[in-house]
């Protein structure tokens, strides 16, 4: 169910998680479509070097399923 993926916090500043999913890969995707990072290594995703703004998580499952949900990156 799509609906129960949960990424937070959002809106973020330095770190997001992922949870309610086995992740396979993980990829945070900026406003013009380019990949900003790829992990393939676990849950939590450092974001601290990526200038604010709205962003796209898309995570694949270990099943194969895609998620993708809007990030808002606060850079006060």
């Amino acid at each position: 169910n799509k609906s129960m993926i949960a990424i937070y916090p959002n809106p973020a500043q330095n770190f997001i998680s992922v949870s309610n999913v086995d992740v396979r890969s993980i990829n945070i995707i900026n406003s013009a479509g380019i990949v900003q990072v790829s992990n393939f290594t676990g849950n939590t995703i450092d974001i601290s070097h990526l200038p604010g703004g709205v962003y796209i998580v898309s995570v694949i499952s270990t099943s194969g399923q895609c998620f993708e949900k809007k990030l808002i990156l606060n850079r006060n």
